[in-house]
């Protein structure tokens, strides 16, 4: 057979490497490279998780929100200043829970257990348009 008659061959792995994945065709290599593109995308995915953390603390993320009763109690002690040094500013800070921070949250509960629930929101709503014929 001569040069010209031969069919040429197509090299997929001209380097001669035997582990080279890309060297690599069929279901096999196809499903192993489907395993490696779902863990760096796991892994990506993580590494973007951990950033937020390390940028907002890792509490902000797992804590769960301080109940009604746990903020009230808060404000009530006046557990953010030390000692019995600036009674003013106690008093501030006492005043500022009381006006706002528990009948923030206690709002946003309610808003919350409504949210949570399809039917909640839907008799909520009837509610609210109820008393609001009424009155």
């Amino acid at each position: 057979m001569t040069a010209a008659t031969e069919s040429p061959t197509v090299q997929s792995n001209p380097a001669g490497l035997k582990n080279d994945p890309s060297a690599q065709t069929g279901p096999r290599a196809q499903g192993q490279a489907r395993a490696r593109a779902r863990d760096f995308t796991a892994k990506s995915a993580t590494a973007g998780v951990e950033q937020v953390r390390r940028f907002t603390g890792t509490g902000m993320l797992d804590a769960t929100p301080a109940t009604v009763k746990q903020v009230w109690d808060y404000t009530r002690k006046g557990g953010w200043i030390p000692g019995d040094r600036a009674q003013w500013l106690e008093w501030i800070g006492k005043i500022y829970g009381y006006l706002i921070a528990v009948p923030l949250t206690a709002v946003l509960f309610i808003g919350l257990w409504f949210a949570q629930r399809p039917t909640r929101l839907a008799l909520g709503v009837i509610l609210w348009f109820a008393a609001r014929w009424a009155l």
